[in-house]
């Protein structure tokens, strides 16, 4: 079976931005980038502000879902954009609609795949919230599908976790406190990879020793090609 390739990973970015109503955070486009790869930004935001009206995306990208507790402003952002000739070396990102007086801290990255169908490449996506460390199942429609498993604890530095079972790390980024005052951090963020086959249910995934997991998202890349008995077709 053929599953959708990871190739790269972004450099961590992390920013904490005091009394901005419109705060944004800046990815660099992840190394050796080509025409044709699949980008997905996955940004956990921190802030004292009681909600948020929506995110600007960078030209080209699609949300893909955006989870939040509008009492705190956790919230988590997914995306994903099929990547062009001539990218730029970084992409921003902007949280649109805050209170005057608001702090807010983001962590996010990038991650570059292949291997993926570029006409809807994302599959199935789910999120919950004040989980706890355990992530959404998601239900996959393709075999040979790759699932991502997104998790943001809104502490700093943050517990961390072990890796859930049988699971890639491809993120570990641990929470940072940037504002002064200190009233919101850059949230913690891990991210892990597993390949999926048959298609179906994924099941919950438990992030081992966590307790104050806040926001989890699952997303599902599905795959361009599929291998039955040495012949390959194509995904449709």
């Amino acid at each position: 079976m053929s599953v959708s390739t990871f190739l790269a990973v972004s450099a961590v970015a992390q920013v904490c931005l005091n009394d901005d109503t419109s705060p944004a955070v800046t990815i660099d486009k992840p190394t050796g980038t080509v025409e044709g790869d699949l980008l997905i930004a996955i940004i956990a935001v921190d802030s004292n502000a009681t909600a948020d009206s929506g995110w600007t995306q960078p030209s080209g990208w699609t949300l893909i879902r955006k989870d939040g507790l509008d009492a705190n402003s956790y919230t988590m952002m997914s995306a994903y954009k099929v990547a062009g000739g001539a990218e730029p070396a970084s992409y921003t990102f902007e949280l649109t609609g805050l209170a005057v007086g608001a702090d807010t801290g983001f962590t996010g990255v990038i991650l570059r795949y292949d291997n993926f169908v570029s006409a809807g490449p994302i599959d199935a996506h789910a999120g919950t919230i004040g989980s706890n460390g355990t992530g959404p199942s998601v239900t996959t429609t393709k075999q040979a599908t790759t699932v991502l498993s997104a998790m943001q604890e809104n502490t700093q530095p943050g517990d961390g976790s072990a890796t859930p079972s049988g699971w890639t790390s491809r993120v570990n980024a641990p929470g940072v406190s940037l504002c002064s005052p200190a009233n919101a951090v850059c949230p913690r963020l891990q991210i892990a990879e597993k390949d999926f086959s048959p298609a179906g249910a994924t099941g919950t995934i438990d992030w081992d020793n966590l307790t104050a997991a806040q926001l989890n998202q699952t997303l599902a890349i599905k795959p361009d090609r599929q291998n039955f008995g040495g012949v390959t077709v194509a995904v449709i």
